[in-house]
């Protein structure tokens, strides 16, 4: 029964909590980001943002609204834009963040060209997502989609498009997380389950039923990287589950009791009794 909890906790991660949490994540970062360049800032102080481009703000209200807004752009050196705002204030929206500047103008001056062009606005929205990490536009990587998106992926997404096998090898993995608690189970037990005689039989059969899983687990995350390369790497991940269960099915059914090898377990029987034979000597008569 705990095995199947288990199971079933780790599908509901796998599919929708693990790559929500990266969502929000990933988002948090952006607006901590976001606040970190206006807050940089400091009244009444010319502040390179950039290489060509400055910022400017007279005042900075407790609510976080800017007052006296200044935004001198010479990166395209073809033209200059100097924007002049009363006040303004940051926006995230789901295509980036802004600084959204409220009743102003906008000056540009080509290269060239004597007189520059003045537009006044009521709002003007500047972008400040290249400032802060990613694109106007983050596409979701494929760890962080959930699963019936990696599963029926749109054939016009970006993402997939670039990187097709890689939503086979993150889908593969997603469907045979479910099914690594119901392996280490049947591993365990084909190991542990049988009686032991003494604790140095005991101690050895732990840590191998450790390294059983363990291997198995490690050639879970090999075959994950390799999917996106081969899909023989598929084939090699459910096979090695499958071989697990089995051959631990097999051995509980048949009452076989797991060992280590023979040079293994020798070193192992000589030490212990060095140890007793020791521990006798020096033992207070």
């Amino acid at each position: 029964m705990t095995t199947v909890v288990v199971s079933a906790l780790v599908l509901v991660v796998s599919a929708y909590v693990a790559p929500k949490g990266l969502r929000e994540l990933r988002n948090w970062a952006t607006k901590v980001k976001a606040d970190f360049v206006i807050n940089v800032i400091q009244p009444g102080r010319f502040t390179p943002i950039e290489r060509g481009l400055v910022l400017h703000i007279r005042e900075r209200r407790p609510d976080g609204q800017l007052l006296g807004i200044f935004i001198d752009d010479r990166r395209d050196p073809k033209e200059r834009v100097t924007s002049i705002s009363d006040y303004g204030e940051i926006v995230e929206t789901a295509t980036g963040t802004f600084l959204v500047l409220i009743t102003g103008s906008v000056q540009r001056l080509e290269a060239g060209r004597p007189d520059p062009t003045i537009v006044r606005f009521e709002r003007y929205a500047f972008d400040l997502s290249r400032f802060t990490g990613g694109p106007t536009v983050q596409a979701v990587g494929v760890r962080e989609r959930d699963l019936w998106d990696v599963a029926f992926p749109d054939p016009n997404d970006s993402v997939y498009k670039q990187v097709p096998t890689h939503f086979r090898a993150e889908l593969h993995d997603r469907l045979i997380a479910p099914i690594y608690p119901f392996a280490f189970t049947v591993l365990c037990f084909a190991i542990l389950g049988a009686p032991r005689t003494s604790r140095q039989s005991r101690e050895v059969s732990m840590i191998l039923a450790l390294t059983a899983t363990a291997a198995l687990r490690l050639i879970g995350f090999a075959c994950n990287v390799l999917a996106a390369q081969t899909v023989v790497a598929v084939y090699v991940l459910y096979g090695s589950v499958a071989v697990a269960l089995a051959l631990g099915l097999f051995a509980i059914s048949r009452g076989i009791m797991v060992e280590p090898p023979a040079f293994v377990m020798q070193p192992l029987a000589l030490f212990e009794r060095l140890t007793q034979r020791l521990t006798q000597r020096l033992a207070p008569t």
